[in-house]
């Protein structure tokens, strides 16, 4: 079993607009003092939206529901579909925690990791044009040990965290254009 990414170009349309205009955004702000400007709310929603549509088939139907509030402790919470490899978690409710990171160059670091939180941690990676490249789904016994620092930062590599299922191999991807929009 494995997620599957599919191409969705209607959305795909609609991002690509939102590039082109965060671009003329950001060269506005710029132009107007700032050093930078980012739309974090923007991606970390975006992410929720491809763990929602990717990841939907691994739940029981209807049981998967996102958090009311955007300041939750939580994003998502749902029950695992009665397969192997969701074994550890038949018949009860996961709270889902889903951490995007867009176009990071090097190994993705994730801040804000409370493992107190959540029973399954969501990896979503962007591409540079926003479209979905990569998501996993990672027990939080797996991650003991690897938080670290004040932020509770985890450095993601492909080797070094196991997943409970993933859309294939993680690759970096290093963004040539359109930083910090």
């Amino acid at each position: 079993m494995q997620i599957r990414i599919n191409s969705e170009p209607g959305l795909q349309k609609l991002l690509n607009s939102y590039l082109k205009r965060g671009e003329e955004i950001k060269k506005f702000i710029e132009k107007n003092g700032l050093k930078r400007f980012s739309y974090k709310k923007f991606v970390a929603d975006l992410g929720e939206y491809c763990f929602y549509t990717y990841c939907n088939h691994v739940f029981i139907p209807g049981s998967l529901k996102q958090s009311e509030k955007a300041t939750a402790p939580y994003d998502f919470e749902g029950t695992f579909i009665r397969n192997q490899i969701f074994k550890k978690f038949w018949d009860r409710t996961c709270l889902i925690e889903v951490k995007t990171r867009h176009a990071q160059e090097n190994d993705p670091y994730l801040l804000g990791i409370k493992l107190e939180k959540f029973q399954i941690l969501a990896f979503v990676f962007l591409n540079e044009n926003y479209s979905c490249n990569y998501i996993s789904l990672i027990d939080r016994d797996g991650l003991q040990g690897k938080i670290t620092g004040k932020q509770n930062r985890l450095i993601f590599k492909d080797d070094n965290i196991e997943k409970i299922i993933s859309s294939g191999n993680f690759e970096k991807i290093i963004p040539t254009k359109n930083k910090g929009v």
